[in-house]
């Protein structure tokens, strides 16, 4: 019914008591009409002149620029409103960030209390100070049953509850280097010997740590920074080291045995006489690194980069060279890359040699991809997958 009102009023109309059509929309045409008159001197009318004028109706474009005003003020009321919510969204992640940043600091802070509470009462360091003097001295006071058990549970408790703040805290790398600073200067790695096993240390930022001895086999260290740090002696069986980043640090007699070194930076270290065999090295990168007396037996160091590396007096059988550039800033003698019988030999596909080398840098390509899958059973779950790896390169 509204529908039919409004149209009626747009093209209907009256004039002279007879309906007729007419347009008030004004897109048509409309003629204006006006009159002049002329007049004697006795103010009669003596001539009449009647004018019409065509006004053109209304375009599409005049419809535009009349919607155009009202149009403009909605858009600028919606870019208001959207950014009005984005300021609001905004404000409150960043509430959330704090609110999340200030649970972390307490969780922190009361394992911190926790652990000082348990040292300083119980006396732990000490006690375990005493049970190394006796295992190395028949003749030192040894600790009594209690004692011994008091430790035992000392140590299973510190342990808990460590692996369980790393795992809160994941991805705060600065943290995580908190609680490794605590541990450090409170002497449980040093003096207690805690066992940090499989410990979530992802993204830590380790600096100047002391972790000489520390146990952390089978430990997350992916993207860990490691600066100026002394893990001689460490034992790092097995970890994930992928990504990690290792500077001016001391590593002689780590035990890297399998572990995942893919990705990681190792720059101006001391791995002398560190076992690094079955280690994964693949797309590594080595610079000025002393890897004298290193194990790298069936390491796997596909697409590693070898910078200022003396690999003369290091360990290479079955290691696996793909892709690598050996050919200026390696020391790597010639007799440790020829194939000897019965011995073992690194395997090559596609590195680059000295020019002066007779050995074929492609001499085991056709066997690599079996190799890759007996290396890296969890990378390369079949023969196919290692040869896609393979054939990357190309």
């Amino acid at each position: 019914m509204a529908t039919f009102v409004v149209l009626a009023f747009c093209f209907l109309g009256i004039e002279n008591g007879r309906l007729k059509l007419v347009d008030r929309t004004g897109f048509r045409e409309d003629v204006e009409v006006s009159t002049t008159s002329e007049r004697n001197s006795k103010g009669e009318i003596v001539k009449t002149v009647e004018t019409r004028k065509v006004v053109s109706g209304k375009t599409f474009w005049d419809l535009l620029s009349l919607a155009g005003v009202p149009t403009a003020l909605a858009v600028l009321g919606f870019v208001l409103q959207s950014s009005q919510q984005k300021q609001a969204d905004k404000a409150a992640e960043l509430q959330q960030q704090q609110v999340n940043e200030a649970a972390k600091e307490e969780v922190l802070q009361a394992y911190f209390d926790r652990l000082s509470e348990l040292l300083v009462d119980k006396n732990i360091v000490a006690l375990a100070v005493k049970q190394q003097k006796a295992s190395e001295d028949p003749s030192a006071e040894k600790l009594t049953e209690e004692q011994e058990e008091l430790l035992n549970a000392a140590k299973d408790v510190i342990r808990a509850r460590t692996l369980s703040i790393l795992r809160r805290l994941n991805g705060d790398g600065a943290r995580k280097g908190s609680v490794i600073r605590f541990l450090v200067e409170t002497e449980l790695i040093g003096k207690l010997q805690l066992d940090l096993r499989q410990a979530d240390l992802s993204g830590a930022i380790l600096k100047e740590a002391d972790l000489d001895g520390a146990n952390l086999r089978q430990a997350d260290l992916s993207g860990v920074k490691f600066i100026y740090t002394n893990l001689n002696g460490a034992d790092l069986q097995c970890a994930n080291l992928s990504h990690a980043s290792i500077s001016y640090g001391e590593l002689r007699n780590v035990d890297l045995l399998g572990s995942d070194l893919s990705g990681a930076i190792l720059d101006d270290l001391k791995l002398t006489h560190t076992d690094l065999s079955h280690a994964d090295l693949s797309g590594s990168e080595i610079y000025a690194t002393d890897l004298t007396g290193a194990d790298l037996s069936c390491a796997n160091l596909s697409r590693a980069k070898l910078m200022r590396v003396d690999l003369s007096k290091t360990k290479l059988d079955q290691a696996i060279f793909f892709g690598n550039d050996l050919s200026d800033a390696v020391v790597l003698p010639e007799e440790l890359l020829e194939e000897r019988a019965g011995l073992g030999y690194p395997y090559l596909c596609k590195v680059k040699l000295p020019t002066v080398s007779k050995i074929n840098p492609n001499r085991d390509c056709y066997q690599l991809a079996e190799l890759l899958t007996r290396y890296s059973p969890d990378k390369f779950k079949t023969i196919k997958d290692a040869q896609r790896y393979l054939d990357e390169d190309q």
